[in-house]
């Protein structure tokens, strides 16, 4: 899940994070795959991503930020949207979080214009 921006942001679900990991250690380690639980964001079930160093090399030219969310997180964002008549996907529930938490640390400005892009409806896991 990627959101639209002139730099380079990737956001991963907790449950399967290789590359949250990865940028956590500051990519020193080698990078190491996980195992997949189930999750509520089935399509970025990602365990081993077969672009991984594409995905290090654009992060680093572009001083890029890696964010994690939590199933809690993404459950209370959806939420949040339902309330407001839209239904979206988990998956898209995942970049909102992301959105919001770096808005939250400064990351994107309170002008900026960012876009979340809603890859499928909600009625497609229901």
């Amino acid at each position: 899940m990627i959101l639209i921006r002139k730099d380079s942001i990737y956001i991963y679900f907790q449950v399967l994070n290789p590359l949250y990991l990865h940028y956590k250690l500051g990519w020193d380690e080698e990078f190491k795959s996980v195992k997949a639980n189930t999750t509520l964001a089935s399509a970025i079930q990602i365990e081993d991503p077969v672009w991984i160093d594409r995905a290090v090399y654009a992060l680093k030219k572009l001083d890029g930020n890696v964010e994690e969310v939590t199933k809690e997180e993404l459950m209370d964002a959806m939420a949040q949207v339902d309330s407001t008549g839209m239904f979206i996907c988990p998956h898209t529930g995942v970049a909102l979080v992301a959105l919001i938490k770096l808005r939250n640390k400064g990351v994107i400005g309170p002008t900026e214009r960012t876009v979340v892009v809603s890859t499928a409806h909600g009625l497609k896991f229901t």
